[in-house]
């Protein structure tokens, strides 16, 4: 496939810049790992997993938690690694519980860079006794989640219900509530979630996609207000999980942003200007298809092609500066800002297991461990 085929060859190019280099940070080893394993080049990511677990201490909790992951994937079939293994879980349980408790004491909640997404890595990777211990926290922080002023999954309330989700709770009627009246066009105010959607537990998804109106998109980029798995439709759904209520798929896809999206989604992908990152651009709207069915089936068949081939040219034009940034950078920017997780949502476009890396990236496909399929 041609999508896999451009993610391949960037992933070459970056085992060749490790060879070039000679040494490489683990957090760089760590993704290029990844984009091996979900590239089915199994012995290359354990051989990389292999260096990134001998290079030292890895004090990022992303980090400690890809490498967990990959070395759980790739190297515990062999006895000789089952230390291995051990070592590199109980590193990420005590790097992911010390920075957990650091952003719960500095009051940092948010789903990237707060308690809220370090709390999902470690829910992964703890045990019953350490997710006991956590839960009240993590669904606390939940709740603040879900009280920002802002919608969207990355930076706003959407995010709340990954960590619902994950902990096998739904949002509260009084939570639900809290949620903003809508506007109506005479002035005045309409309640915000009815009481039916409150049973749901996806009520603030669903009144906030009401909220979002086609002129909110209108903003000449693709970032903060556009269609983008941060903010927008795509991560929203991402945020409804993939097993929606029929109910409430037909009264996402009913509302004015859905068309407009769309619409807004075909102008992007014709913009030779626009951003085809993971975060802010054309590739997280890529990957949220992997992530959530409903987005997969608003978006029709000949605009996924176009945007497939969109982040295929993407990479096909990086330049060496771009492929070596990956290793002078943390890798939470190497996968969000970086080629690497352009090719990493193109990888997906072809792999039959779930995306269980996005817990990286602090989201989720729905499931109850929130990154994915089992170990």
């Amino acid at each position: 496939m041609p999508d896999t085929d451009a993610a391949a060859n960037l992933l070459a190019r970056l085992v060749a810049a490790v060879r070039h280099r000679r040494r490489a940070p683990a957090s760089a080893l760590a993704g290029i790992a990844l984009l091996a394993l979900r590239l089915d080049r199994q012995p290359l990511a354990a051989a990389l997993t292999r260096v990134a677990l001998g290079g030292g201490p890895v004090a990022d909790d992303r980090t400690a938690w890809l490498l967990c992951r990959l070395a759980e994937y790739c190297l515990s079939a062999a006895p000789d690694d089952r230390a291995l293994v051990a070592a590199a879980r109980r590193k990420a349980v005590a790097v992911l519980h010390e920075q957990y408790r650091f952003d719960l004491a500095a009051d940092h909640v948010d789903l990237i860079n707060g308690a809220g997404g370090v709390g999902m890595r470690l829910w992964d990777v703890a045990d019953d006794a350490l997710r006991r211990a956590v839960a009240p926290s993590l669904a606390e922080a939940a709740n603040q989640i879900a009280r920002q002023p802002t919608n969207g999954l990355y930076h706003g309330r959407s995010g709340a219900l990954l960590l619902r989700r994950m902990l096998h709770t739904v949002p509260t009627a009084d939570t639900a509530s809290a949620a903003p009246a809508v506007a109506d066009t005479a002035g005045g105010t309409t309640p915000g979630p009815t009481a039916a959607r409150r049973d749901t537990g996806d009520a603030v998804v669903v009144d906030d996609l009401a909220r979002l109106t086609p002129a909110a998109l209108d903003t000449g980029e693709l970032g903060i207000g556009g269609v983008t798995l941060c903010y927008g439709l795509p991560g929203m759904a991402v945020a409804l999980g993939p097993d929606v209520d029929p109910r409430l798929a037909a009264a996402v896809e009913g509302t004015p942003v859905a068309a407009a999206s769309l619409t807004r989604l075909a102008a992007l992908v014709a913009d030779p200007d626009s951003d085809e990152t993971l975060c802010h651009g054309l590739a997280g709207v890529g990957l949220a298809m992997r992530l959530a069915p409903l987005w997969r089936r608003i978006v029709p068949d000949d605009l996924r092609t176009r945007l497939t081939d969109r982040l295929v040219a993407h990479l096909d034009r990086a330049d060496d500066e771009q492929v070596y940034a990956t290793f002078d950078v943390p890798s939470v920017h190497a996968m969000l800002s970086g080629p690497l997780g352009v090719a990493l949502a193109l990888a997906e476009t072809a792999n039959p297991t779930p995306p269980w890396w996005g817990a990286g990236l602090s989201l989720g496909d729905g499931t109850p461990t929130v990154a994915g399929g089992g170990r």
